[in-house]
């Protein structure tokens, strides 16, 4: 009956100022409507234009874990029930899941299981999966801190464990036995994993020793071994003054990552990010111990991040430069030298800035170089929160406008919300619902309107590098296929991983597809990157030479 009366009442309701898109409901549709609170939520993207969504739920009388696998139109996909599936039958509370997607859509869970970190995986349509077992518990002392990681063929799982032999330890699908790192005299926080480029992982984490809170790195090969010239206590990412916190990180498509976080070195909080090169060096154009992105009066704190379809960053936050307490949301868009895209004003654009508090940023990037930002905005009134969105250019223009518009205006709370990329320029979005005075679990697709400006980012979408043969070069010689968007001159030269360019610096023109060889002439073998560089945006691919 509790399912049925709010169902009637999402359909009675009127149209908010963001329409759903095909079959989902005005508001919201129900993702999970069983009894007790569901918290906890993540969601993954499947690479479909669906979503998967994972949460702890107490229908049972415990907490237990579940999942969720729904299509762009909102509907269970075959095998997945409405209001979930049971991840786990064991009697054990089981909370704090953390998902990843591999490259062959397998969804892989780590949760938080009587002082344990167990693993799961997931087909498309439901069916379990051998994780050695699935699931496979990883004994020891009290674990904590659980983060998980999709590569192209598999997952990592990495967690903190404190006491005897303390410090993070890293497994994944084919190991033997936990790999374990950053043992040192320092403590370690919660780790952040994100895929290289050859099926190995970089590793960063908070560490706190007598100087405070610094940020450490570290680089792992497919077979869990420390890439050359990585100690294990890792390398110093940050060791500013003050504390680093609520790190995050996300790979930068070139065999490198992004990290961002919150810097104390100020005094309050605010936002600084770095971006990492396959070799552990920071990029060209990025300052040592983080480059400022935010750093306006007052405190920028959750930071959220995505990459862009041109390979730069994008970062949205909560920010209280307004004053304390006024929290309000801002974004950032930077090109992947670390400079802010044209337009963009210092410390970020204004997202939402409404009389009352916003918080809770999401967000999702989009083909075009566009991203769609999602949060909880508290109303007057009905003194309750609801879901807005907006989506914003690269350049900072804004639609439908400051402020954004509503996806979730029901009465009651509407929190914590998420945002995966959709078909096309369309997102989704999820969130905790208390319409029903209990967390339920809702979510809808919207299509915002292009923003002013967004010329630019659907130029950049047609400006790729579209195939790169022989892999591996064994004569040293590469061919790329790339295009352009207009007349304007391009660059194309061939970089090492420190950065620094190896044979001819090449010049081109010409809207439309181009054949280019670049020669590495007597180029050690390895690891390189191809780099067109066009009206100041840039395209990069991998390139392996082999002699």
């Amino acid at each position: 009956m509790r399912q049925l009366v709010a169902l009637l009442g999402l359909i009675a309701l009127h149209l908010v100022a963001v329409a759903p898109a095909h079959a989902w409901l005005a508001n919201g549709t129900p993702m999970c409507i069983a009894s007790g609170d569901q918290s906890d939520m993540v969601a993954e993207s499947d690479g479909q234009g669906g979503s998967y969504l994972v949460w702890t739920d107490p229908r049972s009388g415990i907490y237990q874990i579940f999942a969720l696998h729904v299509d762009a139109n909102g509907n269970p996909v075959t095998g997945w029930p409405f209001n979930g599936l049971a991840v786990s039958a064991t009697q054990q509370n089981q909370t704090q899941p953390r998902t990843a997607v591999t490259a062959a859509g397998t969804l892989v869970i780590c949760w938080h299981e009587n002082g344990h970190i167990q693993v799961a995986a997931y087909s498309t349509t439901a069916a379990a999966l051998s994780a050695t077992p699935t699931p496979f518990a990883f004994q020891g002392a009290s674990a904590e801190n659980s983060t998980c990681c999709g590569s192209d063929d598999a997952a990592w799982i990495a967690y903190t464990e404190h006491g005897a032999g303390s410090g993070v330890k890293l497994w994944r699908p084919g190991w033997p036995a936990l790999q374990s790192f950053f043992l040192s005299s320092v403590d370690t926080g919660k780790p952040v994993i994100v895929p290289d480029a050859a099926g190995g992982m970089w590793v960063a984490c908070q560490a706190v020793d007598a100087q405070g809170d610094a940020i450490v790195l570290t680089h792992i090969q497919t077979n869990g071994a420390l890439a050359t010239g990585f100690p294990a206590q890792g390398e110093s990412l940050c060791t500013a003054s003050g504390a680093q916190e609520a790190l995050v990180g996300i790979s930068d498509g070139a065999g490198g990552a992004y990290f961002a976080w919150q810097d104390r070195r100020s005094g309050n909080p605010d936002i600084y990010a770095t971006r990492v090169l396959p070799n552990g060096a920071i990029a060209p154009g990025w300052a040592a111990n983080g480059t400022a992105i935010c750093t306006a009066a007052n405190s920028q704190t959750d930071v959220h991040i995505a990459r862009d379809a041109g390979g730069g960053l994008w970062l949205a936050w909560d920010d209280q430069r307004a004053g304390v307490g006024n929290d309000d949301i801002y974004a950032m868009a930077l090109s992947s030298d670390g400079q802010r895209r044209s337009g963009m004003p210092v410390n970020g654009v204004a997202v939402a800035t409404g009389a009352l508090t916003q918080i809770m940023p999401a967000i999702a990037p989009h083909p075009d170089g566009t991203v769609t930002v999602a949060w909880a905005q508290l109303t007057g009134g009905t003194r309750s929160f609801d879901i807005n969105a907006a989506r914003i250019s690269q350049h900072g223009s804004i639609t439908p406008g400051v402020n954004g518009a509503g996806v979730s205006t029901f009465a009651n709370d509407q929190l914590q919300p998420l945002v995966v990329p959709g078909p096309g320029t369309d997102a989704l979005v999820f969130w905790i619902d208390q319409r029903d005075l209990q967390n339920d679990l809702y979510g809808t697709r919207i299509a915002l309107a292009a923003p002013a400006g967004v010329s630019d980012g659907a130029a950049n979408a047609r400006f790729a590098i579209t195939r790169v043969w022989p892999q591996p070069a064994s004569a040293g010689r590469v061919q790329l296929r790339l295009a352009l968007p207009d007349a304007g001159a391009a660059q194309v030269a061939l970089y090492d991983v420190a950065g620094r360019r190896v044979g001819a610096l090449l010049t081109l023109s010409g809207a439309g597809t181009h054949d280019v060889t670049l020669d590495a002439g007597s180029a050690a073998p390895g690891l390189y990157f191809a780099r067109v560089t066009h009206a100041g945006h840039s395209r990069e691919a991998r390139v392996v030479i082999a002699r």
